[in-house]
Order: C-alpha cells, then sequence, then structure tokens
C-alpha cells in the first residue's frame, strides 16, 4: 500500500474513533419484557458512552398499546404508589408494581446531554402483558330437548384475545355439533369466552370422560379440563330436577314425622282421659 494510502486510512480511523467517542449514548433493558398480570416489571437505563456530555438528565415516558393495533400518546411517569423511579448520575431505572393490562406499551428512556450543545438522547423498550385463563366445563339438559346434553368450556380472564378451543372424546361423527362465542371484553381488560358442545344424552356413556383443551399464547402448555357424566348429569336427570326430588323426599319425611308425632299424642291423652273416668267410678263407689 502507497504511503498516502496508510495516512489516508489512518485519518480516518482516528476521525471515526473520535466522533463514537464523542457521541454520548444509553441503553435500556431489557429492550423487550413479557409479564403476566399481577407481576412487576423493571427497567433499567444506563449510559454506555458520556461523549462530551457534561451534565444528563434522565426522565420517562410511556405510550399504551392496544388490541385494535393502535397506539396512544407519550405520557410522563413519574413517582407514586404505581411507579417508583431512581435517578444516578449515569444511569435510572424504572419499576412498576402490580401491571395490569392498560400498562403494556412502549417505555422510552429520555436523556438530557448538557455540553458545548445540549441534546436529547432516547432510547426505547416495550412491555408485552400477560393473562392466564381460568378454565372451567359444565353440563346442562337443553331447555329446548330434553335429550340434548349441552356441554359448555368457559375460559375466564385471559389476555390477549386470541384463544382456541378444541373438545376431546370418542362420540360418532356427525351426532354432535359444538360452537364457539366471540370474546367480550371484561372490567379489568382482560377477556372471556367460551365454547358448547352439544351431544344426545343417550351417546355419553357414565364411564367416559369428555375433555375441553384451551389454547392461549399465556401457557407454556394447553390446559385440559375433563368431564365425567357421573360429575355432571347422570341417566337425563338435571341438577335442578335433582334438587326438585330431594324436596319432594324431604317434605314426605317431614310430613311423616309430624303424622307420627301427633297420633302418639293422640293416643297418650285418650290413655289419660281412660285413666281419669276409672278413678271417678271408683271414687263414686
Amino acid at each position: 500500500m502507497r504511503p498516502d494510502k496508510r495516512l489516508q486510512c489512518r485519518s480516518t480511523f482516528f476521525i471515526t474513533c473520535l466522533a463514537l467517542t464523542s457521541a454520548a449514548h444509553h441503553v435500556i433493558t431489557p429492550a423487550t419484557l413479557t409479564l403476566l398480570v399481577g407481576q412487576r416489571a423493571h427497567f433499567n437505563c444506563t449510559l454506555v458512552e458520556k461523549g462530551n456530555c457534561e451534565e444528563v438528565n434522565f426522565y420517562w415516558r410511556n405510550k399504551c398499546l392496544f388490541q385494535n393495533g393502535t397506539e396512544g400518546d407519550w405520557n410522563d411517569i413519574k413517582n407514586g404508589e404505581k411507579h417508583r423511579i431512581i435517578f444516578s448520575k449515569l444511569w435510572s431505572s424504572l419499576e412498576i408494581t402490580d401491571v395490569i393490562v392498560s400498562d403494556e406499551g412502549w417505555y422510552m428512556c429520555y436523556n438530557f446531554c448538557f455540553g458545548k450543545q445540549t441534546r436529547l438522547i432516547e432510547e426505547k423498550a416495550k412491555l408485552i402483558l400477560e393473562a392466564q385463563p381460568t378454565v372451567s366445563v359444565t353440563s346442562s339438559i337443553s331447555s329446548e330437548a330434553p335429550d340434548l346434553l349441552l356441554l359448555t368450556c368457559s375460559a375466564v380472564g385471559f389476555y390477549p384475545i386470541s384463544v382456541s378451543f378444541t373438545w376431546l372424546h370418542s362420540l360418532p361423527g356427525g351426532t354432535h355439533t359444538s360452537s364457539e362465542v366471540i370474546p367480550t371484553v371484561l372490567q379489568n381488560g382482560t377477556y372471556s369466552s367460551n365454547s358448547t358442545l352439544q351431544i344426545s344424552t343417550a351417546q355419553w356413556s357414565s364411564e367416559e370422560e369428555i375433555g375441553c383443551v384451551v389454547n392461549h399464547s399465556s401457557l407454556t402448555k394447553p390446559h385440559i379440563e375433563y368431564l365425567k357424566q357421573s360429575a355432571g348429569l347422570s341417566s337425563g336427570v338435571s341438577r335442578c330436577q335433582l334438587k326438585i326430588i330431594l324436596l319432594s323426599l324431604g317434605l314426605v319425611l317431614m310430613i311423616s314425622a309430624v303424622t307420627g308425632v301427633h297420633v302418639t299424642t293422640h293416643r297418650g291423652n285418650k290413655s289419660h282421659q281412660s285413666k281419669s273416668f276409672e278413678e271417678k267410678t271408683e271414687e263414686m263407689e
């Protein structure tokens, strides 16, 4: 390589190094944080290279992300019951306690670099939230046809909105139907949905288990909930009908008990009256 070429390369390398050392920048960790609703979030913002900054000033802002794909506005974050910010000369940390659905979004660490020229340096991280569903399976007799059984698998309190249901059974094909409702939003921002399996009561034996599989991004593996006929309805008798039968039996037993007490009391009174008459007769003699 010719001497002038070497000198040019060395000059370029020196200028590049000088630019890097004079450029202040920071990093925010973690860049992406995924938590379950109710957990605690923690972000660190650290000044990696101070450069020509004579004074550093940190502050935090956030922007909400919504399930429909839209974003909110940037808002300042201040110390309070939910947020705890610690400031230092070269770093700052943000802690969010008991995260909820509305906490999901972008978190920006801003750094004012005061020197010969004041500059604003920024870096952002993303908080992703999930909530695990509570799953349950119930059964009931159809109000339209007493020989039809309705199995309902419910998933409550999940986030984000996407969820899927699958039924596990060995019923003959074409003799049952299933339907799934669109998830509805709950007061706390999580969602609720359910799937219903309609079968004939004669098809479901008392020993066979029917399972409902719920799949959601918050679960490490699909949640499976099983139900036996004996645990719900047996021989086509609903819980409501069973309660009526038990209530009727209780009334019969109560009436029988009252009748027995009345008969015993009546006999006792009769015996007492007879004895009194004999005593009076003896006195007259």
